[in-house]
């Protein structure tokens, strides 16, 4: 098998993967709303959960409160996919190196610059 062979079989596995981690975050968020949502309740007798409803409020009418969850939750699912999405599209950035003149040029500058530095010194 080449090189470029096993480096293509290597993607499909990491595509595989990563579909796989978007899928695990996003049931982890569903779970994680659900939890919390539960949490929010008041317990009564024997740990069934039941809504108190505000005085004066209609049953059958969403709370506000849960409303808002939802749309919280929507917005973690869509904010991980698009973080998914990205990653993949981003590669690593080239690792940058400099000549050997460059180098030579920026030690003699510098030692330009503690010459001077240690001639100020010494007079004053």
């Amino acid at each position: 098998m080449s090189i470029s062979a096993a480096a293509a079989e290597l993607n499909k596995e990491i595509a595989v993967l990563d579909k796989a981690i978007t899928e695990a975050e996003r049931t982890k968020a569903r779970l994680v709303t659900y939890r919390d949502a539960l949490l929010k309740e008041d317990r009564v007798g024997g740990g069934v959960a039941v809504k108190r409803g505000k005085p004066g409020r209609k049953p059958g009418r969403p709370a506000k409160k849960a409303n808002a969850a939802k749309k919280a939750a929507n917005a973690k699912k869509t904010a991980g996919a698009k973080k998914a999405v990205s990653a993949k599209k981003t590669a690593a950035p080239k690792k940058r190196t400099m000549s050997p003149e460059a180098r030579k040029r920026i030690a003699e500058a510098q030692k330009k610059r503690w010459a001077t530095q240690k001639q100020t010194a010494k007079s004053e």
